[in-house]
């Protein structure tokens, strides 16, 4: 849970693994590799029928299976980023000349990061 208050709020409640997968998968503090090692790590700890599913709205038949569905989806999308024909990359810059509302749109990883380093995106 990314807000300290809310942490406080709920330092005695124990959630079922599935609760706590629908958590890790909501934070926005966490980058998508701690993600998928924390996922991995609930998927490999309980077996399906102790994760608790019935705790969480899902639509998967097997919401452990379906955890570990979502990771690997997220590490193919991990490895595509450097596949200039899988992936749009955009850069929002702040530099004179650019708009801040609008993104610059590249083809490939190096080119966004080059264009980030030399005009403060």
């Amino acid at each position: 849970m990314d807000s300290p208050d809310i942490r406080w709020y709920h330092r005695n409640t124990a959630f079922t693994p599935a609760e706590q997968a629908v958590l890790i998968s909501m934070s926005m503090k966490q980058s998508v590799t701690e993600k998928m090692a924390a996922l991995r790590q609930l998927a490999a700890q309980y077996s399906s029928a102790e994760f608790g599913a019935d705790r969480v709205r899902h639509t998967f038949p097997d919401f452990r299976e379906g955890v570990l569905e979502y990771v690997t989806r997220m590490q193919e999308a991990l490895e595509k980023r450097y596949e200039p024909d899988a992936v749009v990359f955009s850069v929002i810059c702040t530099e004179a000349g650019y708009s801040e509302e609008k993104p610059v749109y590249f083809s490939n990883f190096e080119e966004g990061i080059f264009l980030s380093e030399r005009a403060a995106c």
